[in-house]
């Protein structure tokens, strides 16, 4: 079990740094009336963003993808965020009561989210998904350092769906 620490480790530290990186781009603009949950939750999407829009750029300038790219990147977004910071009023403080129906439905939330991570979790990693589309695009391009043309040219390679979006592969 002492094996896998370091790599969950290194993973969770990549997340951090993104959504810090995030954050500091949803903070400034998302308007302040949002709560600071939904400000986090942007700035974990935006610092996934940035990971994936990372490699593609790693690959442009003929380096493997990694802080590099990651880096230069988050400076290109983050700093235009801070600079074109959106003004509004000050935030209006609203409570919301918490009823049974509240509680219900957030049990109900976390209780789906819950039951989703330990589906995705047990998956195997042979599952279709994995094979076909995003696990064989995002093994070829680590391996070759690039998005090959293979991929989408060649008929053999046709159930790998090259239609998909390649934004799960490059993370």
């Amino acid at each position: 079990m002492t094996g896998l620490a370091v790599p969950f480790a290194r993973v969770a530290a990549v997340l951090g740094v993104a959504t810090v990186l995030g954050w500091g781009t949803a903070t400034a603009l998302l308007p302040r009336r949002g709560t600071r949950a939904e400000r986090l939750a942007w700035g974990f999407a935006i610092g996934l963003a940035i990971i994936a829009l990372s490699v593609p750029l790693g690959f442009a300038l003929r380096s493997r993808p990694g802080w590099l790219p990651f880096l230069l990147l988050s400076v290109l977004v983050v700093l235009p965020a801070r600079v074109l910071r959106l003004r509004d009023q000050e935030p209006e403080r609203r409570r919301f009561p918490i009823d049974a129906l509240t509680v219900v439905l957030a049990l109900l939330l976390v209780a789906g989210v819950a039951l989703y991570a330990l589906r995705a979790l047990t998956e195997p990693m042979w599952a279709n998904d994995y094979l076909a589309i995003w696990g064989l695009k995002g093994k070829t391009f680590f391996a070759e350092g690039r998005v090959p043309e293979r991929l989408f040219q060649w008929t053999s390679l046709r159930f790998s769906h090259p239609e998909y979006p390649l934004g799960l592969p490059f993370l």
